[in-house]
């Protein structure tokens, strides 16, 4: 019939579609006359029918269609398949063999396991997310009244330093008013002075006046001495007080006023449980609070042990590179960046804590004079003659420190990562006391990375992930620690070794050219020259807080070493001599690597006199280090690389004894780092406080602080 131009019809079997509906399968969902039931349960008679009248059915579960088979149910589950199968697909043989259940079964326990995990995350997770959430909120709440007293605290004690400053000035201001006013009484009675003097020549001059008229010789005879009025009167002329003004340094004047911690903005801590042994670490939420509440406190430092670690050699990746005639100065290889397929989820944690303000002491200090020696660079480092030394190489045209234009992705070797398992036996404990332990952790190599020169010299970091690396070759090149990758490799102006780099607080490269006595930088892509020695060739240099510049160098007869502050390309200090007069640094041409602390103190590795010599922001010695014993090795110190931490230790690499020797900043040992280095040279210490050190042909990433 049809239902465009007839009446209603009646609900007609689904199988032969003429006869009215009586039955109805609760299984299959189908509706049935009396004389189609049994063709219905023969045809699936792998599922478990459930026949009602049409009247008593009741809503089941829903089975789905076959894949394969369209006009089918599925009744089963294939677990080898994973996949719900009808009868037929059992009849075909696709499936002979592998384990079926019944679909409502799987059903039932896929629904008990999402029911479970259902009520893990209403029941555990996500009670822990809301409350951390209430957390987070207080926490910020409580940082903003933290920070807004911190804020108050400096503006405090900014106030009392221009009170001080105030003060200062009104003492000379007085001094100087009491100097004008005893200098204005004195010229009052000066003046008093000379007025009766002009009152008695007046008066003389009268009379004699007088005595000329007159005719009476008496008178003459009369006549006073004159002579004491012919001399000249007396002239007082006071001089003003002096007032010379101390140069405003904004470092010393930073170091005067105190200083700030380092503060991790980003330092978000996942969460996992832990079974045994905790963690000494100030991750509770009382220990953060108290921390907050407390603005002036010093940082708490946790127990921790310092150990010695040895690790295996990291399998040799170096890819043979050769120099095209027409390469362009500055090249970036192409190569590609793979997403990550997971995503990592990161459990809530604490908030950062708040900086601590140090504020200093309300003293005056002079500003250090500058020498004005003539502006110069010092030598190439020369080859020791002592053993573990590294012999210059030479350089041509097709050695392997060359990088060719390629296609794709750069085949640097990407970073190995070493196993933290080591053997105890490898492994010693190597401070002084025990109070290192509190902020010291076991050294621990992150990963290593081979570069492709023969020999490494220097490393620093444009970021934590990103490192500017010479050696023994013209080219200064850019590698992504993370992922191993060579982004950029730019050749020296001259074709010259470079004789160290550097990076500034812009970003910029620069580097010390000795063969040319220059200092250069690179921007954008391109160098410029920034500075040209006479009489002086530029050795090592490091890029300071404040964006100065500090060159250490020697003269062109080696009879002078000194360090030199330059301020673009303006010199603003030089530090050459002690107090007595004496020459701080050895006058040869060995490298003399150079870095500055947190407190502005100027370190100087003096290879040469297998010395560090470390000086104040004005240039007065502080200290100087020559080594501790036993060794490693049980041989004498030479160092060479230096930097410096968060902590203001002081780290240099030993060359001799295969190690880094860890000080304070008042020159007091604290420990080795070990870690199986192999002819440590360069040093660098990212922001997060992990070392780099630059061994041999690649560079390792250790963790040491707590």
């Amino acid at each position: 019939m049809d239902p465009c131009s007839g009446a209603q019809d009646i609900m007609r079997c689904d199988l032969c579609d003429t006869t009215a509906v009586h039955m109805h399968c609760g299984t299959c969902l189908t509706n049935l006359c009396k004389s189609c039931v049994g063709d219905h349960i023969s045809m699936e008679e792998s599922m478990d029918h459930k026949v009602v009248r049409y009247q008593s059915r009741k809503s089941g579960s829903l089975y789905m269609s076959c894949a394969s088979h369209r006009a089918r149910r599925c009744g089963v589950y294939c677990s080898h398949c994973d996949k719900p199968v009808c009868s037929v697909c059992l009849a075909s043989g696709d499936h002979t063999g592998h384990t079926v259940s019944q679909l409502l079964d799987v059903f039932n326990s896929r629904r008990g396991s999402i029911l479970k995990e259902n009520r893990d995350l209403e029941d555990d997770i996500l009670p822990t997310y809301e409350q951390e959430a209430l957390e987070a909120k207080s926490r910020m709440s409580l940082l903003e009244n933290q920070h807004r007293d911190r804020l108050a605290y400096i503006s405090e004690h900014g106030l009392k330093f221009h009170k001080e400053v105030e003060n200062v000035v009104t003492d000379l201001k007085r001094r100087v008013s009491e100097a004008k006013r005893q200098q204005l009484e004195t010229l009052e009675k000066h003046l008093a002075e000379i007025y009766q003097t002009i009152s008695l020549i007046r008066q003389t001059v009268s009379e004699n006046a007088e005595m000329l008229e007159s005719l009476e010789l008496s008178k003459s005879f009369q006549q006073e001495n004159m002579n004491e009025f012919k001399l000249p009167p007396p002239k007082y002329c006071p001089s003003l007080p002096q007032f010379k003004p101390n140069q405003i340094g904004i470092e010393q004047l930073s170091m005067l006023f105190g200083t700030l911690s380092k503060t991790p903005y980003n330092d978000i801590i996942t969460e996992t449980p832990t079974t045994g042994a905790t963690d000494n670490s100030p991750s509770t939420e009382n220990e953060y609070i108290s921390d907050l509440e407390d603005p002036i406190n010093e940082p708490k430092t946790t127990e921790h042990h310092f150990f010695n670690q040895k690790h295996g050699e990291a399998e040799e990746h170096v890819t043979d590179m050769t120099e095209s005639d027409h390469e362009p100065e500055v090249y970036v290889p192409n190569y590609r960046i793979m997403n990550k397929t997971k995503k990592e989820i990161r459990a809530p944690g604490p908030s950062p804590k708040l900086p601590e303000a140090d504020p200093a002491p309300n003293t005056r200090s002079k500003l250090p004079e500058v020498d004005s020696a003539p502006n110069t660079r010092p030598k190439l480092p020369e080859a020791d003659t002592a053993p573990n030394t590294r012999p210059k190489l030479p350089e041509t045209d097709t050695a392997p420190n060359t990088c060719p234009k390629l296609p794709k992705a750069q085949s640097v070797p990407p970073v190995v990562k070493e196993p933290h398992n080591r053997d105890p036996s490898q492994t010693s404990l190597k401070s002084v006391n025990s109070s290192v332990e509190n902020f010291f952790v076991e050294p621990i190599i992150l990963g290593t990375m081979d570069t492709d020169y023969s020999m490494l010299y220097n490393v620093t970091g444009l970021s934590c992930e990103e490192i500017w690396t010479s050696g023994n070759g013209r080219f200064m090149k850019l590698y992504s620690i993370s992922q191993g990758l060579l982004l950029k490799k730019v050749r020296t102006e001259s074709k010259n070794t470079p004789t160290d780099i550097a990076v500034t607080n812009n970003g910029d490269l620069v580097y010390t050219d000795g063969e040319r006595k220059t200092i250069n930088v690179l921007k954008r892509d391109t160098i410029e020259e920034m500075i040209r020695l006479k009489n002086w060739k530029p050795l090592n240099i490091y890029s300071a807080s404040s964006g100065d510049l500090l060159v250490t160098m020697h003269s062109d007869d080696y009879k002078q070493a000194k360090v030199v502050r330059y301020s673009g390309s303006d010199e603003k200090q030089t530090v050459q001599f002690d107090e007595r007069g004496r020459a701080l640094y050895s006058c040869n041409s060995k490298i003399k690597y150079v870095t500055e602390n947190e407190n502005l103190d100027i370190c100087v590795a003096d290879q040469g006199a297998k010395t560090v010599v470390v000086v104040n922001h004005a240039g007065k010695l502080k200290f100087t280090y020559t080594g501790h014993t036993p060794a490693p090795k049980n041989k004498s110190y030479r160092p060479y690389g230096i930097a410096t931490d968060s902590r203001g230790n002081i780290l240099t690499a030993d060359d001799y004894n295969q190690c880094v020797h860890v000080i304070d900043r008042n020159g007091k040992f604290l420990a080795y780092i070990e870690c199986g280095l192999r002819y440590p040279w360069g040093l660098y210490v990212d922001t997060n406080d992990n070392l780099l050190v630059a061994e041999d042909t690649k560079v390792a990433k250790i963790r040491y602080l707590n």
